[in-house]
């Protein structure tokens, strides 16, 4: 959630902490440790991103390695859980388009879809469908659709499973990308 709310730091603050429990007791057993790596994940995303964004920061290199190893060992770890399957395959996808893999990025995504219409896991999902959209709609895209769809039609099955499960804050976001292309 701090992610979400943008507090970069008090989100270190928990991952600190959930990485002391989890070697503390020596949890291994996906269930027990997917919030921490997803967690971990997004985090590193974020930082990567807010990096990227500013361009100011001198450790880059040191910034996607940590990205690319979060999601590597979620990815390892959460292979059969499905729970966080369609979630830890979007923020793949995520990862490869900050980094400029745009391709590789698109085929995450894929791979996301496929798993989250297989999975039935609605809400990662539209999200996902939301991701697409919105990279698509990038400037800096190479591509203007995937799979023979257009970011708008991406963006509209994503409003659509949004408003149907009622995800405000889904919502509102898909509104800020909507208005401003």
């Amino acid at each position: 959630m701090l992610i979400l709310l943008n507090d970069i730091d008090g989100a270190k603050r928990y991952i600190h902490q959930g990485k002391k429990i989890v070697d503390q007791y020596n949890l291994t057993g996906p269930y027990l440790i997917a919030g921490y790596l997803i967690a971990k994940f997004m985090l590193d995303i974020q930082i990567l991103k807010r990096a990227l964004i500013s361009g100011t920061d001198p450790d880059l290199s040191n910034l996607k390695r940590r990205a690319y190893r979060s999601g590597n060992t979620a990815l390892r770890k959460l292979k059969n859980y499905a729970k966080f399957r369609t979630k830890t395959l979007r923020l793949s996808g995520e990862y490869y388009w900050l980094i400029g893999k745009q391709n590789k990025a698109l085929k995450w995504w894929d791979k996301a879809v496929k798993k989250g219409e297989e999975l039935g896991a609605r809400p990662d999902l539209s999200r996902t469908y939301f991701e697409i959209g919105k990279a698509l709609l990038d400037p800096k895209s190479k591509y203007r659709e995937w799979d023979g769809v257009s970011a708008k039609e991406y963006l509209e099955k994503a409003k659509t499973m949004f408003q149907d499960m009622d995800l405000q804050y889904d919502l509102d976001e898909l509104d800020k990308i909507t208005h401003l292309s």
